[in-house]
């Protein structure tokens, strides 16, 4: 999961490239590709769990969560994988697209949530309440970020800017033309 995220970093400046010099459309048949193989390896790793977890957590953990280990709870912890990687895809893309600001607000609503969910879900359920909380809030950042993705790129950030300047400024300094020698 660690090394899904770290590869996941490699993404914008990739992003960066295809959207400047090709378009939307070429950014949107990378980031098709790349949710397309995600899909394949969280899925499968969805379905690992999903059958053999209970096993799983049994032999590894001597019984001792058995209780706990629910298929309900297995298979919420389960999605998060596949649920996160799909998001952070989508949130490089739109930072490739110099929609920074998009990125952050597509946490903003979440990231509340997951404060006031967890005090209420984990007290109230205890670990099935971390996992329904930690899959309702991953579940909604995608829900903004596929929103946010399908209506970015419209209209260019800073569109009265010169081509090849990075998006990155245009999106920080939206009201500032960059003036070239």
């Amino acid at each position: 999961f660690q090394a899904n995220a770290a590869l996941i970093t490699l993404l914008v400046p990739t992003f960066v490239r295809t959207y400047q010099g090709q378009g939307k459309g070429a950014l949107n048949s990378s980031v098709k590709k790349i949710i397309s193989m995600v899909m394949v390896v969280t899925g499968g790793y969805f379905l690992f769990l999903t059958l053999f977890g209970r096993p799983l957590i049994h032999l590894l953990y001597g019984g001792t969560y058995d209780e706990e280990a629910t298929l309900a709870f297995i298979m919420c912890v389960a999605a998060l994988p596949m649920i996160t990687t799909i998001s952070r895809v989508l949130d490089a893309a739109l930072s490739g697209m110099g929609r920074v600001k998009l990125s952050f607000q597509s946490k903003i609503i979440p990231t509340t949530l997951t404060v006031i969910l967890d005090i209420f879900l984990v007290t109230a359920f205890g670990p099935i309440g971390f996992a329904v909380e930690s899959l309702l809030t991953a579940s909604l950042t995608l829900i903004q970020l596929v929103g946010y993705y399908r209506r970015a790129g419209k209209t260019p950030p800073g569109k009265n800017n010169p081509p090849g300047t990075p998006a990155i400024v245009t999106d920080i300094l939206p009201n500032v033309e960059v003036v070239t020698p």
